[in-house]
């Protein structure tokens, strides 16, 4: 996108002459970063892991592409000594390396929620499917299931202002503990006990 970026921003900017070569190098650094930090939707990679792949990218892009390659652009472009120049860009690369690592890891891990959640499409499977892959048996029980299910729903449950208690055995005892344990802290407690789903 950088390259579409620095081509259309010439069209509609168009201060001083346009050179192709500068369109390349925003494609290359594009393509180079794309490379090393694209994240598969759904998978995590650790932060040293990440820090590593952002090091070595930033040092590709800034040192390989910033200094050298646009240095012969800007030597075909101006005739200004090519060594000059590089020289002149160095140091300025060098300082912004650390800088840019910095700022782009901070900023990956701040926008990652939202990417993960607004931007990737989940991989669409049915809920009985997901259901079978757990076993009917199994001697570590959890609400794996029951979350997934409810975040499919985009967690209603957690909009609620009352507790449901259901099952064969112990719905009387559970809610005198709970109507206790909320009296003790000061809530309001009504307990309404129901046989059918349409009663209320």
């Amino acid at each position: 996108m950088q390259d579409f970026g620095d081509l259309i921003g010439a069209i509609l900017f168009p201060f001083g002459a346009y050179f192709p070569g500068f369109t390349i190098s925003a494609a290359l650094m594009g393509f180079v970063y794309g490379i090393f930090l694209y994240k598969k939707p759904g998978k995590e990679i650790k932060d040293f892991k990440f820090i590593l792949r952002l090091i070595i990218s930033s040092i590709i892009v800034l040192i390989g592409i910033k200094i050298f390659l646009e240095s012969v652009f800007l030597n075909v472009l101006y005739g200004k000594a090519y060594f000059a120049v590089v020289a002149s860009r160095f140091v300025t690369q060098l300082i912004l390396l650390p800088i840019q690592v910095i700022v782009i890891f901070f900023l990956e891990k701040a926008l990652r929620p939202f990417v993960n959640k607004y931007l990737y499409k989940e991989e669409k499977i049915g809920i009985d499917e997901y259901l079978d892959t757990f076993d009917k048996f199994t001697k570590d029980p959890n609400l794996d299931a029951m979350k997934y299910i409810m975040e499919k729903f985009d967690s209603p449950h957690k909009k609620l202002k009352f507790i449901h208690v259901a099952g064969t055995n112990g719905k009387g005892s559970v809610c005198e503990m709970l109507s206790n344990i909320l009296k003790d802290t000061e809530y309001k407690v009504r307990k309404i006990y129901i046989s059918t789903f349409n009663k209320i």
